[in-house]
């Protein structure tokens, strides 16, 4: 079985203190989750994470999304569609990961 293509995409914000970086975290993050989402574990990266997956009716297929704080940056991390197999959440890990440690090295510079 051929899998189907994916696509991600990264949102990345940064804000003037880890402060206003957090809560703007907590308002994206309310933003992101609904009653259709279920909460999917990620490894420790950065200072808070969360990450979802839910339904888009719009494109009728399964969307993963990982938001992340690494000081005062935010990265968005969607993911779509979400495959049927399980090895996709190796690969959104894998992005997740590539994400946080940038945006750490960028704030260590």
């Amino acid at each position: 079985m051929r899998r189907p293509k994916v696509w991600a995409e990264f949102t990345v914000r940064s804000c003037p203190s880890a402060a206003l970086t957090a809560q703007g975290f907590e308002e994206i993050r309310s933003g992101v989750a609904n009653n259709k989402a279920r909460e999917i574990s990620l490894p420790e990266l950065g200072d808070q994470r969360t990450a979802i997956t839910h339904y888009n009716s719009g494109l009728d297929e399964t969307t993963a999304v990982a938001l992340l704080r690494v000081g005062t940056v935010l990265v968005e991390l969607e993911y779509q569609p979400v495959p049927e197999d399980s090895g996709w959440s190796r690969e959104f890990e894998q992005l997740a990961s590539m994400a946080a440690a940038r945006a750490q090295q960028v704030q260590n510079a």
